[in-house]
């Protein structure tokens, strides 16, 4: 855990060190993903690891919290308007401190805790090292739309890996919320990490592989980028038909871009 927490705090400080150094302005652009500005998306990953904490430290109140929020989308209700509902709609000075408060009291409370203790959450309960990996997940997603809304190039890091690995072990998940039968088998997967080092994972076969850069992997799975823009290479039937759909977190199946 102090290794992933660890990563998940230099995530949190990379993004934030580009949020801080804009105008209030500059956080109103707005960004790729579903027409959120800057300052939404800070929002969402504040409002994010709000509940994250509030799961792990009082199960009850989180249930009810995750009532509400089903309630308000089965009427028709987006995420952001609950989420700035919820927060008393705060200035994006104040939401980074609020966030920067948030994220360190996680931080301090996970750190302590058993890997494999389980906590309830939107769906399935999740086990701690799951909800801290979907956190630093979340963070690097929703960061590259702020990087491509200010046309920054990120220097991205061996801290990746945690990604990649949710992508792979989504592998059956990304086919059953696409409503399709996952293959008997599952593909070779060998990347390049930012440092250079080869990732792997599964048996090599010449038949079934994904290969290419752990960024462009990346990108993927958390749908940032189509596959026709990537340096992914595949071959075999179930590769081919995985990575169009590939996702690397549970839940609906997203369109991408």
């Amino acid at each position: 855990m102090k290794r992933l927490c660890s990563d998940l705090r230099q995530e949190y400080e990379s993004l934030d060190a580009v949020v801080v150094s804009l105008s209030e302005d500059e956080r109103q652009q707005v960004t790729p993903f579903y027409g959120w500005s800057i300052c939404d998306e800070i929002a969402h990953l504040c409002f994010t690891d709000m509940n994250t904490l509030l799961a792990i430290e009082d199960a009850q109140a989180f249930k009810v919290h995750a009532n509400q929020l089903i309630e308000w989308m089965e009427a028709g209700g987006k995420v952001m308007p609950f989420t700035y509902e919820q927060m008393g709609y705060p200035l994006a000075s104040a939401l980074i401190n609020q966030w920067r408060d948030v994220r360190e009291r996680l931080l301090s409370k996970v750190v302590q805790l058993n890997p494999k203790d389980r906590f309830s959450w939107y769906g399935p309960s999740m086990s701690t090292k799951s909800l801290i990996t979907a956190r630093l997940m979340e963070t690097w997603a929703h960061g590259q739309d702020i990087y491509d809304t200010l046309r920054v190039i990120r220097d991205n890091t061996d801290r990746i890996r945690h990604i990649a690995h949710m992508g792979v072990v989504n592998y059956h998940w990304s086919f059953v919320t696409n409503q399709q039968e996952p293959p008997t088998v599952s593909p070779y997967i060998e990347l390049t990490a930012p440092s250079g080092e080869l990732w792997y994972w599964g048996d090599k076969s010449d038949e079934e592989y994904v290969k290419g850069p752990a960024e462009d992997f990346c990108l993927l799975v958390t749908r940032r980028r189509h596959l026709q823009d990537l340096s992914l290479d595949s071959e075999g039937q179930a590769a081919s038909t995985w990575l169009p759909i590939a996702q690397c977190f549970t839940g609906p199946a997203d369109p991408g871009p």
